[in-house]
This record gives C-alpha cells, structure tokens and sequence, in this order.
C-alpha cells in the first residue's frame, strides 16, 4: 500500500547463509519488512496522533483516498512508534541532556544551596552576564580539577543562552518566565491517551507519546525524512 494507493509488481529475492533474505527493490521503495510505505505510515500515523484510529481512518479515506481497516492505523503506530522511541532513547533526535542531568544533586549541603540561589538571583534581576562576571571570580579558587571541570561547563552552557535567559528585559516585557508553558505542554503531549473511553497499555502508551514527542518537538520531518530510502 502506498500514497498512490495498492500497488501489485514482481521482484527478485536473493538469499545467502550470512545475511539471509534480502529484495533490493523493497529497499528501494522503503518497505523492507513493510507492507505499508514511509509515505502510509507516516500519514495514518499523523492522522491517529489526534484522533482515534477509527475516524483516522476516516480522515484518511476521505483526504487522501486511502482505504484501510481500523487495525491499520493502530498497528503503524505501536510499531512507529516503538521504532521512535528507540532512536530517541539512542540520542539521534531531542535534547543532548536527559533527566539525571535535571536532578538536584545538593539537597545533603545547606551551602551549595546557597550558592545555587545567589547565582539564580544574579540571573533573575540582573542577567546572566552578571552571572558570568560573578562565576569568573571562582576561577582562581578552583584552578584544576572537577570542580573546575563543573564551572567551566557551566560557563559554556550559560554563555551559549545569554539570549535566551536575559529574565530581567522579559520580565520588563511581561513575558512569562515561569514553568507554566512547560507544565502545559505536558497535558498537549499526553492529550491522545486522556481521550474519553481510552485505555492504554504501557508500551502502546509509551509508542504514541514517543510520536507526538517528535510532532510537538519540530522533529517530525526530520525522523520522516530518516526512514525513507537514500
């Protein structure tokens, strides 16, 4: 099945002991191990990231002329999905960052907390150049070593987001600093699994939030573009 609908042709198969099966012509159309094209899979997969896969299916009939069953639908995503999930969790699409690099390693010392807050501070109503000047003083206390390591990556990863922290000119602005963008983004990305009547398992769950994850992320072509052939 394709975008241009069904589509029936001959190919060779080769075998050997070492690599087994292989069509050349499925790896040219993209559909090795596939009865559905790139094109069909991504398609029913956008379709089903807002609806159930009954009305996707629907939606797709009557956008794009293409007829399949409700399990069609359900099936691409669960695999895609998998598949996406995969290639996040390898680092190939999102952030360079992951959750543990989020956790507050400080709790157990009053001063590093301390010292956290006055660098925050400086950044909240002064900027983060400010900052920069303040973490520059440090430098001659700690000449080598991790904590050096620790402020040096600091200062990098500060100074490449100058821009985008300059809180004092936002506030002044009236935009909206906070983490509430962030917490709303989460109930936008686990929208298809709150439908009414829905039930999901965790690995299905985790399949399509792994989808609308790229969709959401600006990702979406760019994982797309990856499965189709060279």
């Amino acid at each position: 099945m394709t975008v241009n609908g069904l589509l029936e042709f001959r190919r060779r198969i080769y075998w050997n002991p070492q690599a087994g099966s292989m069509a050349p012509l499925d790896m040219l159309l993209g559909i090795q191990g596939e009865r559905h094209s790139v094109g069909v899979r991504e398609m029913a997969c956008q379709a089903s990231l807002n609806e159930a896969f009954v009305p996707a299916c629907k939606t797709l009939e009557r956008l794009a002329q293409i007829s399949i069953s409700s399990s069609v639908p359900r099936e691409l995503v669960e695999r895609e999905g998998r598949r996406a999930e995969q290639a996040v969790r390898r680092g190939r699409y999102g952030p360079d960052w992951t959750n543990a690099d989020c956790t507050d390693q400080t709790r157990s010392s009053s001063a590093p907390v301390a010292w956290r807050e006055e660098m925050m501070e400086y950044v909240w109503n002064q900027g983060s150049l400010v900052m920069l000047h303040k973490l520059s003083n440090y430098h001659r206390r700690h000449r080598s070593g991790r904590k050096r390591e620790a402020l040096e990556s600091l200062q990098q990863y500060v100074a490449k987001r100058v821009d985008m922290t300059d809180y004092p000119t936002f506030r002044r602005l009236g935009y909206d600093c906070g983490s509430g963008p962030t917490e709303s983004f989460c109930g936008c990305l686990t929208a298809r699994l709150k439908g009414r009547g829905m039930r999901w398992d965790k690995d299905n769950a985790e399949s399509v939030t792994a989808l609308a994850d790229l969709y959401y992320s600006n990702l979406w072509t760019d994982y797309w573009s990856q499965q189709r052939p060279a």
